[in-house]
């Protein structure tokens, strides 16, 4: 459930960045159009002017999109992050109430009992009592 959360603040962040990506390439679409449309009518100066102004428009923007990425890269770096840190902190009390003395990972494990496999415990105890996760 949190692990859920956690990609849902994940996706919206990432969506938001992308509408503005989206909202930001129609734009300047639209002024391309509009920009070939008056290129008769105006001089050549003035188009170049114009032309370079857009241009203009268009690296800054991309500077601000490879910025936006950065930070989100960071974002999700750091709430993957913080995700861990409880989830360990969890795992931690769990097999200290529990006396578990070695708690492995599935994945590194050759052969074990069935019986033996927590996960499924931990995640929804860590989900029931674990309602935020704060970013630091």
């Amino acid at each position: 459930m949190l692990e859920r959360i956690s990609k849902k603040k994940i996706s919206e962040k990432n969506d938001l960045i992308n509408n503005e990506i989206n909202k930001f390439k129609i734009d300047i679409e639209n002024k391309k159009k509009k920009l070939l449309a008056q290129k008769n009518v105006m001089s050549v100066e003035e188009y170049n002017k114009k032309v370079n102004t857009l241009e203009k428009q268009i690296q800054e923007m991309n500077i601000n999109i490879t910025n936006k990425k950065k930070e989100f890269a960071i974002y999700q770096q750091q709430l993957e992050n913080s995700f861990s840190k409880s989830l360990n902190k969890f795992i931690e009390q769990f097999s200290e109430k529990n006396s578990i003395d070695i708690i492995l990972n599935k994945d590194n494990l050759l052969m074990a009992k069935k019986k033996l496999n927590i996960t499924n415990q931990i995640f929804e105890l860590f989900n029931t009592q674990v309602k935020t996760i704060n970013l630091n």
